[in-house]
Parts: structure tokens; C-alpha cells; sequence
């Protein structure tokens, strides 16, 4: 049974924007003060006030949002004020949704000196929703659309999700409390997301920032959702954990196999998609799924379906704590075949042949024909035609009579 602590909030809970935090150290004698003004995807309203001297000759702002890089920018100085306001567009910046941003200034003078202000910080948290908020031992949900009582189902999916990684993965999170953010469309989400989404994600996972986002729409249809969605994506936070900084080097093949086997219910359309894909010799070569998947289609959903097939055929066959060194030797730097070599003894496509004559009843004969197909194609145009066309090619007269 799991504890809760409740906190219940109508309206916006912890997120309004605008709410600035400066840093505790005193600021130079030219900066006064600093605020932003946060309008979510459509403008950051920025105002300073400064002494009336020295005379200012340039701004600069450096922005450092969460986990990314420095952004420094030149600020436009139109006229001589104690009150300096510019807006910039957020969608020109690399900003993280619900992530906080440091920003600071420094200030060239007409005289050939310079000074910095202390430093500022702003939320960028997504104010176009009235969010309420609710807390568990390990999570803090935030959500818009529907009543209690499916934010209680939310947690308790949660709850259960997290008691299951840590078996498999440890208390990798004991002690902090992960942030789920429940959108109430997939147009809401992708918003959120930027450029960097596909159009058919539901879910997206930020592990630095400790934070899930996802869309689950109350309806009849929403403890399927949650039991998909909540457990795959608290799989990629768990993994990150474990393996940090060098979770980009994991195979992609690796990261959605895990998070799929998590799921507390699996997509019912996979069975058939793999096993229709597996009929027809139509299966993606796992080495080609180590470092993306397919962009678009029906070849995403069945990149998807054979990773968590696979990665759970390799569970069952050799147990988690191989799946568990298997994240390890490739944090360790080493690529995607290379380490699946070193854990397993044999080589990827030798693993995945095995998978498919074993899972999906795949003849191991038809898959190395099909993989020697190429090879045949080639061996046929340059060697077998030329030498056929030669035998039944008639000889000439001339050629005949030297005969």
C-alpha cells in the first residue's frame, strides 16, 4: 500500500511564470534589478533597471538554460534609460518546457569599462494551462483535464511502475521526487516539444531535467494509456540513471526495448505487426536500429515492436543482469556491435537470427538467404549473365568460317 502525502491545488500550482528567483549575492552597483515576463512559446519580456551612469554603450545577456548550452546575445540599446526592456522569441533559443533558466548581463560603457550583474533566473513553465498538482512518495503530478480521480489512477500506475524498475534497476531515484506532466491533447504535447518532436509521439521523457510530459486524455480508454505510457517512459529515466552521461551511445534498438518491456500493457497491435513483418521476410536488420529508428510509417511501429520483442527474448533467455552489463559495456564507449559481442559472446545478427527462429518460427535457411540476397543479385548480373549470354550468343560468320 502505497503512502501518500496529498496535495491538492485548483488553478496554477508551482508553475505560474513570471515568479523570479535572484541569486543571493549582491549585484553591482550599475544593475539594480531584473525581471521576465513569460508569455509560453510566444515571448520573453525582459526588464532592467540600471544607474543613469555611466553612459551605456552596450548589453549583452548570457542565458544559461537547464542541461544545454551558453547562449550569449547582443541587446539592442536604443536610448539612455534607468528602465531597459527587450522581448525575445523562445522558439529561437534553446530552452527546456518546466526547466529553469539563469541569465545574467554585462555592460560596456563609453568610457572603455564594463560591468556584470548578478545573476537571475526564470521559470519557463508552460502557463497556458490551469494546472493542479498532486504528490506521492516519488512523484509529483501535475494535470488539467479531469477530475481526482484520474490523477489518482495516474499516481497509483506511477507508483507501481517505479517499485517494479527499482527491482530490476535499484532505487536508482531513492530520495527525489520525479515530475509527470499529463496533457490533456497530442497537439498540447507537441507544442511543448518543438521541432525535435515526431508527429506520433504521446510521450516524451527528459532525464536531466527528471520529468515525464505526456498526453493522456480522460476517457474510457485511459488505464490502457497509463499502463503503456507512464511505466515506458519512467524506463527511460531509469536507464539514464544507471548509465548517465553516455546514454546517447545506447542503441536505440536497447533504450525502447527496455521501456517497452516495462510497460505494464503492451501495444496489442505488435504481435501481429511482427508476425506479419516476419512472413513476409520484411524484418529490420537490428543493426540498422542502433542508432535511429525510421522517421515515418508503418517501419516505426515495427522497429518498435521487434525492439521490445527482442529485448525481451534476451531477458528471458539470459536474465536482466546481462541486459543490465549490456548498458554498462556500451556506456563504457564501445559500439553497437562491438559491445552486444562482449556481453553475449556472439555477434548481434547471430542473437537476432536465433530471436526470429525461435520467437516468430522464422526458418534460420530463409533468413540467410535473405540476407545473402544482394550477394546473389550481384553474382547473377556480373558473373552467371555474361556467361549465359556467352554460351546461347550465336556466332558470327566470320567468326565461324576462322573456325
Amino acid at each position: 500500500m502505497v503512502k501518500y502525502r496529498w496535495m491538492l491545488a485548483v488553478g496554477i500550482v508551482l508553475l505560474m511564470a513570471g515568479v523570479f528567483h535572484p541569486a543571493a549575492s549582491a549585484e553591482s552597483a550599475y544593475f539594480l534589478s531584473s525581471s521576465v515576463e513569460v508569455s509560453f512559446g510566444t515571448s520573453l519580456d525582459f526588464t532592467v533597471q540600471v544607474a543613469s551612469e555611466p553612459m551605456l554603450e552596450k548589453l549583452y545577456l548570457f542565458l544559461q538554460p537547464e542541461s544545454t548550452d551558453l547562449v550569449l546575445l547582443e541587446v539592442p540599446v536604443t536610448q539612455q534609460s534607468n528602465e531597459l526592456r527587450f522581448a525575445l522569441a523562445p522558439d529561437s533559443l534553446p530552452l527546456r518546457t518546466f526547466g529553469d533558466v539563469i541569465y545574467w548581463f554585462q555592460a560596456e560603457f563609453s568610457d572603455g569599462t564594463s560591468r556584470e550583474s548578478g545573476q537571475y533566473r526564470f521559470a519557463y513553465n508552460d502557463d497556458r494551462f490551469n494546472w493542479r498538482a498532486l504528490q506521492t512518495d516519488h512523484f509529483r503530478l501535475y494535470w488539467y483535464e479531469g477530475d481526482l480521480t484520474f490523477a489518482t489512477a495516474a499516481v497509483n500506475v506511477a507508483e507501481n511502475s517505479y517499485n517494479d524498475l527499482a527491482l530490476d534497476y535499484g532505487d536508482v531515484y531513492e530520495g527525489q521526487v520525479i515530475d509527470l506532466f499529463l496533457y490533456g491533447s497530442r497537439a498540447a504535447l507537441l507544442d511543448t516539444l518543438s521541432g525535435s518532436a515526431a508527429g506520433w509521439e504521446a510521450a516524451h521523457a527528459d532525464p536531466e531535467l527528471g520529468q515525464v510530459l505526456m498526453w493522456i486524455a480522460p476517457g474510457p480508454d485511459q488505464r490502457s494509456e497509463m499502463n503503456r505510457q507512464i511505466p515506458h517512459e519512467l524506463a527511460h529515466l531509469f536507464t539514464y540513471q544507471v548509465v548517465g552521461g553516455q546514454y546517447q551511445n545506447q542503441p536505440v534498438w536497447l533504450l525502447e526495448g527496455l521501456a517497452a518491456i516495462a510497460q505494464l500493457e503492451q501495444d496489442p497491435s505488435y504481435p501481429q505487426l511482427l508476425q506479419d513483418a516476419a512472413d513476409d521476410l520484411r524484418l529490420i536488420p537490428l543493426n540498422s536500429l542502433c542508432s535511429a529508428f525510421p522517421a515515418q510509417g508503418d517501419a516505426v511501429y515495427l522497429a518498435y515492436a521487434q525492439s521490445e520483442s527482442f529485448v525481451r527474448y534476451l531477458r528471458t533467455r539470459h536474465g536482466n543482469d546481462a541486459l543490465l552489463a549490456l548498458l554498462r559495456e556500451y556506456a563504457s564507449g564501445t559500439s553497437c556491435e562491438s559491445g552486444f559481442q562482449n556481453v553475449y559472446g556472439i555477434p548481434l545478427d547471430r542473437m537476432a537470427t536465433m530471436w526470429q527462429r525461435e520467437v516468430l518460427g522464422v526458418s534460420s535457411s530463409l533468413v540467410l538467404l535473405e540476407k545473402a540476397a544482394p550477394w546473389l543479385l550481384f553474382l547473377l548480373l556480373t558473373v552467371l549473365l555474361p556467361i549465359g549470354l556467352s554460351l546461347f550468343h550465336p556466332a558470327r560468320p566470320a567468326e565461324a568460317e576462322n573456325a
